[in-house]
């Protein structure tokens, strides 16, 4: 098995606090796997590639899902566990007519990269 490093602003290999993740919402730390395991999938591809546009794209999909979850589950007392737990279960969903976990993995970051960021950046709160 080859090690594969992980660029810079990898994602965290443990998500904090690790111990309420795994043991008070384990699905939450597998779906945070699927994710660092997609991240590190990406990786693979760009070591093999470094010109290959859609492992770039996957490695930020990945890491925008993974962020998110990080945010979402470090400020559930604000917004509520609803947010966190919808994410979850995008995340953990089964793949589609023949497509990995990395690929659910990737779509959901790729729909929020595509949406929610712009919507945040120059959405109506931005002046």
């Amino acid at each position: 098995m080859t090690t594969v490093e992980l660029f810079p602003s990898s994602l965290p290999l443990e998500p904090a606090p690790y111990d309420e993740w795994r043991e008070g919402r384990p699905t939450y730390l597998s779906a945070y796997n699927l994710v660092l395991n997609a991240e590190r999938h990406a990786n693979e591809q760009l070591e093999a590639d470094p010109s290959n546009l859609e492992a770039k794209q996957n490695h930020t999909f990945a890491r925008v899902a993974g962020y998110f979850l990080l945010e979402l589950f470090n400020r559930r007392t604000i917004l509520s566990e609803i947010p966190c737990v919808s994410l979850v279960k995008q995340l953990v969903s089964l793949p589609q007519s023949g497509g990995t976990a990395h690929d659910v993995v990737f779509k959901v970051g790729k729909w929020h990269f595509d949406l929610l960021i712009p919507l945040c950046a120059f959405g109506p709160f931005h002046n």
